[in-house]
């Protein structure tokens, strides 16, 4: 059997089987409620109202106070669907407007005025294409010191560049397999030029990002692409 829940002040309805943990049905609405363990039942922090419906509690009332359970509370994590609900995520519950993670236009201001204030948004890991001429007898420095030339010649001053072992590894092979045409990602950091890849071939058209922030309750990854 199918239950429908709406959830305010979001106004967002999803469709569940009955019997669902409510916590289960919040996240398929793709609605906020603060959690510190995720889920597992015992933080106490996914209360909740039952404004309209019924839910089983489980063990939510070893949560609440006297007062929240006459008022319809529960904890969604320990609630299960019952029936068609109408369910108030209160203000205690949600995640704090100052809190709240900007997009679009929001987002482009903001990027302005750090702009305009001096902040530095550019990247600091970068990906060269390499054109480096395969050895020779007169020519027959180690691999390593030719990847760091070719980076020279390509404007970036590579005297301290470093390559993990991982990086050393797979070096000769990639070098070989592009024909000693090759794409190398490297991180900036002061003086050093740190080596994080290498890639056969001209993979510079396209890179990926990821910011992390890691909260106290919860982990937010947005993704972009951008051109090189």
């Amino acid at each position: 059997m199918k239950r429908t829940i709406t959830f305010i002040p979001d106004n967002v309805t999803v469709t569940v089987d009955d019997n669902t943990s409510l916590f289960k049905a919040v996240k398929a609405a793709g609605v906020y409620v603060l959690s510190s363990c995720g889920g597992k039942g015992n933080c106490g922090k996914c209360k909740v109202v039952i404004k309209e419906g019924s839910v089983e509690p489980g063990k939510s009332r070893s949560y609440l106070s006297v007062e929240e359970a006459e008022r319809g509370y529960v904890l969604a994590c320990h609630s299960r669907v019952k029936a068609d609900l109408l369910v108030e995520i209160p203000p205690e519950s949600r995640m704090q407007a100052k809190h709240k993670i900007a997009t679009g236009a929001k987002a482009d201001e903001i990027l302005r005025l750090m702009k305009e204030a001096g902040g530095c948004l550019e990247s600091r890991i970068h990906r060269i294409y390499l054109e480096l001429p395969p050895p020779t007898i007169d020519d027959n420095i180690a691999d390593f010191e030719r990847v760091r030339r070719g980076l020279d010649q390509a404007g970036f001053n590579a005297a301290h560049l470093h390559m993990n072992y991982l990086m050393l590894s797979k070096l000769p092979r990639v070098l070989r397999e592009g024909a000693w045409r090759v794409t190398v990602t490297v991180l900036s950091v002061t003086e050093v030029l740190e080596a994080l890849d290498i890639h056969p071939g001209d993979a510079t058209k396209t890179r990926y990002g990821a910011a992390v922030d890691i909260g106290t309750t919860t982990v937010v990854v947005p993704m972009s692409t951008a051109a090189p």
